[in-house]
C-alpha cells in the first residue's frame, strides 16, 4: 500500500531562494552606499543642487525597489515555511495513526512499519526545509546569505522584475 500521491510538493531549491534574497539585499546595500555618497558629495558642494535632486531621486527609487523585493521574498519565504510546517504536522499525524490502523486491521504491522519509514523520511526532509526557511528569514544582509553580489543597477532591476529605472 504505497501512497505516493500524498507526498508533499517540494518548494524551489533552497539555494535559489537564498540567492534571490541575497541579490535583493545586495541591491539595497549597494544603493544605500550610493545614496550616502551622493549625500556626502552634496554636503561637500561637489554636486550642484539640481543634479543632487536628480541623482538622489534615482537612488531613492532603486532603494524602494530593493526594499520591496526584500519584503516580497521574505513574505514568500514565510508562506513557504507555513506550508512546510503544515505538511510536517500532517505527516506526523498520519504517522501517529498507524498503530490504530494496525489495531483495527486496516494495515499489517509490516505495512505500518513501511509507511512509518516513508513518513519519517518525508518528515526529515520537511524539517530540513523548515530549518532552511528559518535560516533565510533570519538573514538581514547579503553577508548573512553568503556575501555581497555586485551587479549594475540595470541588472539588479532586471532580477527584481522592476520596469525602467
Amino acid at each position: 500500500m504505497n501512497r505516493q500521491s500524498n507526498a508533499p510538493t517540494s518548494p524551489p531549491p533552497d539555494s535559489d531562494r537564498a540567492y534571490a534574497l541575497r541579490v535583493a539585499y545586495s541591491y539595497a546595500e549597494y544603493t544605500s552606499r550610493q545614496l550616502e555618497e551622493c549625500e556626502q558629495a552634496h554636503a561637500a558642494k561637489l554636486l550642484e543642487s539640481a543634479r543632487y535632486v536628480s541623482v538622489r531621486g534615482f537612488y531613492e527609487n532603486h532603494l524602494r525597489r530593493a526594499r520591496a523585493q526584500i519584503d516580497s521574498l521574505r513574505g514568500e519565504e514565510r508562506q513557504r515555511l507555513a506550508r512546510v510546517e503544515s505538511l510536517l504536522s500532517t505527516i506526523e499525524s498520519r504517522r501517529a495513526e498507524l498503530g490504530a490502523q494496525v489495531s483495527r486491521g486496516r494495515l499489517t504491522p509490516e505495512q505500518a512499519n513501511q509507511q512509518s519509514r516513508q513518513h519519517e523520511a518525508e518528515a526529515a526532509d520537511l524539517r530540513r526545509q523548515a530549518a532552511q526557511s528559518r535560516s533565510i528569514l533570519q538573514a538581514e544582509s547579503a553577508g548573512a546569505l553568503g556575501g555581497f553580489v555586485h551587479h549594475s543597477f540595470d541588472e539588479y532591476s532586471r532580477q527584481s522584475g522592476a520596469k525602467d529605472a
